[in-house]
């Protein structure tokens, strides 16, 4: 939530009602439980997902021990939810490798470029960006007659793709919504110090994250 939620909220919203938040906005969870909450979280997200499970399963048999039933309802609840969430981030690859997978729609005069992130076989994520640099090239483009959308979306992505990965670490592996050019992709890998290597026509469990990155562009762009 933004601060100002913060600074004038006085009940808590429906996600507190469905168990989807702690409430900190008015105090239902105090600093430092929220605290552990967060770290845990980052913990989770940082590879540590069997440490924050065990961390857990001995709350929940500490709770039972005490005959705080509820509270050990509620630990459970939240394993159950983590068995999830890792199951359905599990990247059927037969490796480990980590992945970027990136999405590019021009719409309505912008252009989005959805990143979503693979780390050790596990989805972390995906955050849309829209490079005004981008977003000029491509409406530029719009004004020669023979570029489809395509064709534009395509000058987008290589666009990002070198001004990202040459200013942060690039993976092996990119998926991608539209082809990136090979030579390109060459010269790029001779300046991040190792090869890069780029699909677009995924299958299985990358497909579906290309899926779920496309539909993200096209949220942020609606």
């Amino acid at each position: 939530c933004e601060d100002t939620v913060y600074a004038n909220r006085t009940r808590p919203c429906l996600l507190y009602q469905i168990q989807r938040c702690s409430g900190p906005c008015v105090g239902e969870i105090d600093a430092a439980a929220y605290d552990h909450d967060v770290r845990n979280a980052a913990r989770f997200l940082e590879g540590e997902s069997q440490a924050v499970i065990d961390e857990l399963q001995g709350a929940m048999l500490r709770a039972a021990e005490a005959l705080e039933f509820e509270k050990a309802a509620e630990i459970r609840n939240q394993l159950s939810a983590l068995s999830k969430v890792l199951h359905q981030q599990a990247m059927d690859t037969g490796d480990d490798r980590d992945v970027d997978v990136l999405a590019v729609k021009v719409q309505g005069g912008k252009a989005c470029v959805n990143l979503a992130m693979v780390r050790g076989g596990r989805h972390l994520g995906d955050r849309a960006y829209f490079p005004s640099h981008v977003e000029e090239d491509a409406m530029m483009s719009l004004d020669d007659a023979e570029a489809g959308f395509e064709r534009i979306e395509c000058r987008v992505l290589e666009a990002f793709v070198v001004q990202h990965y040459l200013a942060t670490n690039a993976p092996a592996m990119l998926v991608t919504s539209h082809p990136v050019d090979r030579e390109l992709l060459a010269a790029l890998s001779e300046q991040v110090g190792h090869k890069l290597q780029a699909i677009h026509q995924p299958r299985e469990q990358r497909r579906i994250w290309l899926d779920l990155a496309i539909q993200g562009c096209e949220l942020a762009l609606g």
